[in-house]
């Protein structure tokens, strides 16, 4: 068709036009991750004495699209040994080669990582951000998750390192500020139980943070001191506790939870107070249902990396933490693509509200 538009018909009059016909060639271009041969007329242009380039020829072959196929193939499962045994039979033998596959994936992946940590958040209003340090490949990923105002997710950014880096927690933080982060007049913090990334985020934002503990954090660092015969009897109280309707009841029974915890184990008891008040911050701030189970904890993150485990799960060999960051990102970048707005949304409103009028004197120790 771009052939027939530059010169027209075969029996046509050329006119005053330099372009014309130069025979046939094939050329190799992609479709849906697979090379084919594509039979195609040329055009030449008499007065500059070269072929004229097709855009329609360009943007098949293009290497792109070539690799956002591979990497779409590899996420689900394909692995690079099986890839031209896969495509082979289709393409007449043009099947691609594992380290050319490869090449292709380490680029798409890489453009996703880039995308996740390079791109605008000046456009959507963030109330509450999730960060948590989670294990993957035997490395250690920084996430920041937001919800915006609407109850949008979004993957914020990713680095490699253990949340309990300071270093590396303010490099992501001030990373977000640089890429525009607008946040609420007051923003919910949902942390794990990293001491230096509570730090950071005082230190970066200030007043405006307000602190809400992962509970399940919480929950597994009292039980690392208990022997498991105690593991099943404190889960249950702690759950009834962080279960009760309102901050002074919840705050009554954990209370209750450590004395008891005393008794048994003292290291326990005092790992459960250090920072109680903030596995309370949004009871405090009166949020129920579905949006304050959601806020509780850094499930978000983690049910997004869970999309990243099953993506990666036939990767056998990990060549170090680029080769992590970019099956991350990757993963990531789908995860967000099946991202749903959280449940309770509907509730957003009441919570920008709650965070603004809490008081100086409750937020003092939990921001």
């Amino acid at each position: 068709d771009e052939v027939r538009e530059l010169v027209g018909e075969p029996w046509s009059r050329k006119g005053e036009s330099p372009l014309r016909r130069n025979g046939a060639t094939t050329s190799t271009i992609y479709l849906d991750g697979e090379p084919c041969l594509l039979p195609r007329g040329r055009v030449r242009d008499q007065e500059v004495g070269s072929e004229v380039r097709l855009q329609t020829l360009q943007a098949l072959s293009s290497r792109d699209a070539l690799d956002a196929d591979v990497k779409r193939r590899m996420i689900r499962g394909l692995s690079t040994r099986d890839y031209d045994d896969a495509l082979g039979a289709l393409s007449n033998g043009l099947g691609l080669k594992k380290s050319a596959v490869s090449e292709a994936f380490v680029r798409a992946s890489k453009k996703d990582l880039d995308l996740l940590n390079g791109r605008s958040l000046a456009e959507m209003t963030f109330v509450a951000v999730f960060i948590d340090g989670t294990f993957f490949a035997d490395h250690t990923c920084l996430v920041a998750l937001g919800i915006a105002l609407d109850g949008k997710k979004v993957v914020l950014g990713v680095r490699e390192g253990a949340s309990e880096n300071a270093e590396l927690v303010k490099d992501l933080l001030q990373s977000l500020q640089e890429r525009g982060l607008v946040l609420a007049k007051r923003t919910l913090f949902v942390l794990d139980g990293s001491k230096a990334l509570g730090k950071a985020v005082r230190e970066t934002f200030g007043e405006r943070a307000v602190i809400q503990r992962c509970i399940l954090h919480k929950r597994m660092n009292v039980l690392s001191y208990l022997p498991p015969s105690w593991h099943a009897e404190a889960k249950r109280r702690l759950n009834a506790a962080w279960g009760m309707a309102t901050h002074e009841a919840a705050l009554q029974e954990l209370k209750k939870v450590q004395r008891w915890l005393k008794k048994i184990n003292e290291s326990a008891a005092a790992s459960l107070g250090e920072a109680l008040e903030e596995t309370l911050t949004v009871h405090r701030l009166g949020i129920t249902g579905t949006l304050r189970k959601t806020l509780l904890t850094t499930n978000p993150i983690e049910s997004a990396i869970e999309v990243v485990k099953h993506h990666a799960r036939r990767v056998r060999r990990w060549s170090g933490a680029t080769m992590v960051l970019r099956w991350v990102g990757s993963g990531l970048v789908r995860a967000e693509d099946q991202f749903r707005r959280v449940k309770g949304h509907e509730k957003i409103p009441q919570l920008v509200a709650a965070l603004e009028n809490l008081s100086l004197k409750n937020s003092k120790d939990v921001a």
